[in-house]
């Protein structure tokens, strides 16, 4: 943080900056920056001038200029009074003239957690941020549409980047069946056998998201169409090798059930029962997944507990997503559906290592 308000410092006409982290709408963390200056500050300027110094992922998605800032009666910086950014346009609504628009439009909104949005507004203006992009591009490949990250960041209005968009063929060009087999060693899974750790199968990463399912048979429909469709989870790791197992040889997931709705300590019990299962994935055997359904009076909720080796931070939002998907198509009665396959990690690793 110290760094980019250095970068902030440095910029012509800001005379002193604050950058905190703050959780968004949608309960992820961003960069707030609030600057001072004795001119009206143009933020999209200062956003450009930041990109010239610093990476993509060090930008602020959310800035303020504000009179001066709060600091507590020892002179610190106090976070706590620095007020909220809203993510808004400072420009007039102006509708989107066709499908393509319209689409993105209704995409930025539901990423952004703006309400509106128009042809002209700015993803920066918005909250956007890199890790944003990635999911605009996703949602906007499920639209039938391809795009690169890189367009997203350089031209960042919603009129812009429709005419950089194409109509996508992805099916044709990516393997929709299932895939199976030796995935080729990536410098991470070298650098995590490099490592000799004395538990390798507890270096996991897990979700819980509250879920609006009441049946056991319809999460388990929810979670095979997953592991199904990421064909990485279905993963063991043997003798350093990554092998991606076929659906119908092995168990892809385990999922087991507790009731709390009558407990009082209910949030413990489901924090000793998730250790549990952090703790029984077998790196050989597998499955690395592991899963769990709590009820508990307040709902239920679903607990994924899966090995790093086969997820990461931009993968979570991706099985969270489709999770959504699955569940409402469930309660529609309809077949569940997820977007198109685009290259799997094994294919990536072929590539790479052909590379």
């Amino acid at each position: 943080l110290g760094e980019v308000e250095n970068a902030l410092r440095q910029l012509e006409g800001i005379q002193d900056a604050a950058v905190i982290v703050r959780d968004t709408h949608d309960g992820e963390k961003a960069l707030f920056a609030y600057l001072i200056s004795k001119d009206i500050v143009q933020l999209q300027a200062v956003r450009r001038d930041l990109e010239e110094v610093l990476p993509a992922y060090m930008v602020p998605a959310y800035m303020m200029q504000i009179e001066q800032l709060p600091v507590t009666r020892n002179g610190k910086l106090d976070k706590r009074a620095l007020p909220e950014i809203a993510a808004v346009s400072e420009k007039e609504y102006t509708a989107p003239k066709n499908e393509l628009e319209a689409q993105l439009c209704t995409i930025f909104s539901e990423v952004l957690g703006v309400e509106r949005v128009g042809t002209q507004d700015s993803f920066f203006e918005l909250g956007g941020d890199s890790i944003k992009a990635i999911r605009i591009v996703s949602k906007l490949r499920s639209a039938g549409y391809h795009i690169a990250i890189k367009d997203i960041m350089q031209k960042y209005t919603v009129e812009a980047i429709s005419y950089a968009a194409q109509k996508s063929a992805l099916a044709e060009q990516y393997e929709q069946a299932e895939v199976s087999g030796i995935v080729p060693l990536t410098p991470i899974v070298r650098e995590f056998a490099s490592w000799n750790l004395p538990k390798p199968h507890h270096f996991n990463q897990d979700m819980l998201m509250e879920i609006e399912l009441e049946e056991e048979t319809q999460l388990r429909e929810v979670l095979d169409a997953l592991m199904a469709h990421h064909d990485i989870l279905r993963s063991v790791y043997r003798e350093g090798q990554l092998e991606i197992v076929k659906v119908s040889d092995s168990k892809a997931y385990e999922l087991k059930v507790y009731d709390y709705s009558e407990e009082q300590a209910a949030a413990e019990l489901m924090e000793a029962a998730c250790t549990d299962l952090h703790s029984s994935i077998h790196l050989e055997e597998g499955p690395l997944v592991k899963a769990a359904m709590f009820r508990t009076v307040a709902g239920n909720l679903l607990f994924l507990g899966i090995h790093h080796l086969v997820v990461d931070g931009v993968s979570w939002r991706i099985l969270q997503e489709d999770i959504s998907t699955a569940i409402r198509q469930i309660k529609e009665g309809a077949k569940i559906q997820f977007p198109a396959k685009t290259a799997s990690y094994k294919a990536w690793a072929e590539a790479l290592a052909e590379y």
